[in-house]
C-alpha cells in the first residue's frame, strides 16, 4: 500500500502502525506532531491507527526559537 510521508511516497504493508512507521525511518516522537489527512493523531493512538491507500501523514517536528 502507498502511503504519502510528509508529501513522499512510502510504500507499507498493510498491518503497519504509525509507530512502526517513526521507527523504521528513524524519526524521534519527542517533540512532534502527527496528522493524518489533515486530522491530529493523539500519541496514545499511535500504535492503534489503521492506514488507507494514499492517506496523507505529516509529522512536525518542534523547533525551539524566537
Amino acid at each position: 500500500m502507498i502511503i504519502n510521508l510528509n508529501s513522499n511516497p512510502i510504500t507499507i504493508s498493510s498491518v503497519t502502525s504509525l509507530q512502526q512507521i517513526l521507527e523504521e525511518y528513524k524519526i524521534s516522537s519527542k517533540g512532534i506532531a502527527v496528522a493524518i489527512n489533515h486530522q491530529i493523531v493523539s500519541r496514545d493512538q499511535w500504535s492503534d491507527v489503521v492506514f488507507n491507500e494514499y492517506d496523507q501523514v505529516t509529522i512536525i517536528k518542534a523547533t525551539q526559537g524566537g
